[in-house]
C-alpha cells in the first residue's frame, strides 16, 4: 500500500486585517467585514480536522501587523488549540507584515505550533501521528525562515539544505519571487527549481493563489485565504498538497479549498448589449438589480479562475462557503443614457451605489450583496460602426492600440505619460496608497476608453468627457 503524506498549505491570512469598502458599511455587515479572517482561518483548520490531514504550513503574514492584535492572537491560539486536540502540528513563517517569528506573540502556544527563526533557516521533521512516532521514523521535513523586518533582503533560498532526497523535503518561503526586488527576499522561480532537493516550494507573499509547478520541485502560491479589497477579486482559499512518501520525487496533487466567507468581485454591463434602451439613471439601477439576481441565480459568484487550474492535477472543491459578495460595478458602452448624465458622472455613480446599497439590505438577502462603487465609463452613441470600421482612420488608431497592447517598449512608454502616480513594478505590500499599479485589466479598461474617445472625437462631433 502505498504511504502518502497530506498537508495544508495557506498563507497571507492577515488577521486583525479589516475588509475595505469604499463607503461606510451598515451595522448588519460592520462585524462580518471585520471578522472575515478570522472565519477564514476556522474554515482552513476545520478542513485539517475533518480532513484528518498531517500538518498546517502557513507560509507568512498570518498578522496583518508587527504589533500583533491581542484579539487576534487570541482566536489563533484557540485554533491551535483544536488542532492540538487531533495532533495536528502547525509551522508557521512571518512575513513582512509580521517579522520576527514568535517573539512578538502576546500568548504562549501549544506544543504542536512552531514558529520559525528569523536569523537562520530552521528544519523540522514531522514524523507522523502518534502510533508513527513510536517507530521515530521521519516522513518529511519542514524547512523555514522568517523575516527579521518589513523587508529583507536576504537570499534565504541558499541555505534551505536538507541531509538527502530521500524523504519528503518541503521548504516555506515568503517573496515577491523576483530577484530585482530586494524588499521581498529576492529569488527567481529558475534558482529555485535549481534546488531540486526540495520538493515542495509554500509560497507566500502574492496574494493570488497561483499553481506555478506540479513536478519536483512543485511550486505554489496559496494566495490569500480571504481577500481584503477590491483588487483582490474571486474566491480565495488554500491548498491541500498530497505526496508519496516513498517517492518524494514525483508528482504533486494538489486541491484548492475555496474559505473566503465574503468574495469580492468585478461585474461589467455593456449597455450597448441590452436589448432596452437605457435612456434614465433609474433604467440603470432597474438593469443593475437584475444583474444582482442573475448573479446569484446562476452561482457566478461563486466562479473559480485562476492561472494553473488547468493544470491535470489540480482540482478545485466546488462547495464555496461565502456569506456575500462586495461588488464593483463597471458600466460600459453607449447609449442615450450618456446624454443625460455626461456633465455629471461622479455623482449618477453615486447616486447608483447608494440605490443598490439601499435596495439590497432592504431585501435582507442572504448571502448579502453590498456595492463597493459603480464605475460609468459610458460614451454617447455613433453613427454605424460597421461602416465606420472600414474608415482609414478608424483603422489606424485600431492598429496603434493593438501595437500598444504587443509592444512592451511602447507600453513602458505610455506608463511613463500617465504619471508618476502609477508604478512600473507591482508591489503587493509597499504601503504607498496613492500609486496604481496597472495590471492587464485596468490597461486594458483605460486604453480601451482612450480608443472610445479617440473614435467619438472624430466620428461623433466630439466627446463630453
Amino acid at each position: 500500500m502505498t504511504e502518502i503524506i497530506r498537508f495544508l498549505h495557506t498563507a497571507d491570512i492577515h488577521l486583525g486585517r479589516p475588509l475595505k469598502s469604499a463607503s461606510q458599511v451598515p451595522d448588519y455587515l460592520e462585524q462580518r467585514f471585520t471578522d472575515a479572517s478570522f472565519k477564514a482561518l476556522r474554515n482552513i483548520f476545520s478542513q485539517v480536522i475533518e480532513r484528518d490531514l498531517d500538518f498546517v504550513v502557513i507560509s507568512g503574514d498570518l498578522y496583518d501587523s508587527e504589533a500583533r492584535s491581542v484579539k487576534a492572537s487570541r482566536i489563533f491560539l484557540e485554533e491551535c488549540r483544536r488542532l492540538e486536540a487531533h495532533n495536528k502540528p502547525v509551522y508557521i513563517i512571518s512575513g513582512n507584515h509580521d517579522p520576527g517569528g514568535d517573539k512578538l506573540e502576546p500568548f504562549e502556544y501549544p506544543d504542536n505550533v512552531y514558529f520559525y527563526d528569523s536569523e537562520e533557516v530552521e528544519l523540522n521533521e514531522y514524523k507522523g501521528n502518534a502510533e508513527q512516532k513510536e517507530s521515530e521514523r521521519t516522513l518529511a521535513r519542514i524547512l523555514g525562515q522568517s523575516y527579521r523586518s518589513s523587508s529583507d533582503s536576504r537570499k534565504m533560498y541558499t541555505y534551505y539544505t536538507v541531509p538527502d532526497k530521500n524523504l519528503f523535503n518541503l521548504g516555506l518561503i515568503h517573496t515577491q519571487l523576483n530577484p530585482e526586488n530586494r524588499r521581498y527576499v529576492p529569488i527567481s522561480k529558475a534558482e529555485l527549481m535549481e534546488k531540486d532537493d526540495i520538493h515542495y516550494w509554500a509560497l507566500g507573499h502574492i496574494h493570488q493563489p497561483l499553481v506555478l509547478s506540479t513536478s519536483s520541485p512543485a511550486m505554489v502560491y496559496s494566495g490569500t485565504p480571504q481577500g481584503h479589497n477590491i483588487s483582490e477579486v474571486g474566491v480565495k482559499g488554500c491548498f491541500v498538497v498530497e505526496a508519496e512518501v516513498s517517492n518524494p520525487g514525483g508528482n504533486i496533487n494538489l486541491e484548492f479549498i475555496p474559505t473566503s466567507p465574503v468574495i469580492y468581485k468585478k461585474v461589467e454591463v455593456d449597455i450597448s448589449e441590452e436589448s432596452r434602451n437605457l435612456r434614465t439613471v433609474s433604467d440603470l439601477q432597474e438593469l443593475l438589480l437584475e444583474k444582482v439576481d442573475e448573479q446569484l441565480d446562476n452561482n457566478l459568484l461563486a466562479e473559480i479562475d485562476f492561472y494553473g487550474m488547468e493544470n491535470e492535477r489540480v482540482s478545485i472543491v466546488d462547495e464555496v462557503p461565502y456569506e456575500g459578495a462586495i461588488l464593483r460595478w463597471l458600466i460600459t458602452g453607449r447609449g442615450s443614457l450618456h446624454e443625460r448624465i455626461a456633465d455629471n458622472l461622479d455623482e449618477a455613480e453615486t447616486e447608483v451605489k447608494d440605490y443598490l446599497n439601499k435596495q439590497l439590505a432592504a431585501r435582507g438577502m442572504e448571502p448579502f450583496i453590498w456595492t463597493h462603487s459603480v464605475q460609468l465609463r459610458i460614451s454617447r452613441e455613433l453613427p454605424d460602426i460597421e461602416k465606420i470600421k472600414e474608415n482609414e482612420v478608424y483603422q489606424a488608431v485600431d492598429e496603434v492600440i493593438k501595437d500598444i497592447a504587443e509592444d512592451p517598449e511602447l507600453e513602458a512608454e505610455l506608463l511613463s505619460e500617465w504619471g508618476s502616480i502609477w508604478e512600473a513594478d507591482e508591489d503587493h505590500e509597499s504601503g504607498v496608497y496613492d500609486s496604481f499599479y496597472p495590471d492587464s485589466e485596468t490597461k486594458k479598461e483605460i486604453i480601451e476608453a482612450a480608443q472610445e474617445k479617440i473614435i467619438a472625437y472624430l466620428f461623433a462631433g466630439g466627446d463630453d468627457q
